[in-house]
């Protein structure tokens, strides 16, 4: 990855939303390229039962600035708090992303989609990098 990506999504918050029978093995390397890309990862999921940070009812959507889904998105939308977490998304226009098929192709999509929105969102500042506007720009 780039250094001028790897600056934009530095320091973003990043949820993988854990749905049931996932395996788990497979969410290293998507956490690992978001955690050297400089973005705090948070594992969510229904219940404690899973090696989550936290539960669905303890996260709230607006804490994040993209979403990964492992499983079956629709049987996690039938969970009322994974379903406040996706409109809480999809109200911003914040990322979201489906890991299946090829984890590389989906995580350059994810990442590129996190590095344009963060791009847009501070668009006039003068280095163009996340939080430049509320330090002065």
């Amino acid at each position: 990855m780039d250094t001028v990506r790897q600056r934009r999504i530095g320091g973003l918050n990043i949820a993988i939303l854990l749905g049931d029978g996932p395996d788990h093995a497979d969410l290293a390397g998507p956490r690992v390229a978001l955690e050297e890309s400089g973005a705090m990862v948070k594992l969510l999921g229904k219940t404690r039962a899973l090696p989550v940070d936290l539960t669905f009812e303890q996260a709230k959507g607006d804490d994040f600035d993209g979403f990964l889904v492992a499983g079956n998105e629709s049987l996690l939308r039938a969970n009322a708090d994974a379903a406040r977490i996706f409109r809480s998304a999809e109200k911003e226009g914040k990322p979201l992303e489906l890991l299946e098929g090829d984890s590389r192709i989906v995580m350059q999509r994810f990442l590129k989609a996190l590095a344009e929105r963060t791009r847009q969102s501070v668009r006039g500042t003068a280095d163009d990098l996340p939080g430049a506007a509320s330090m002065g720009g």
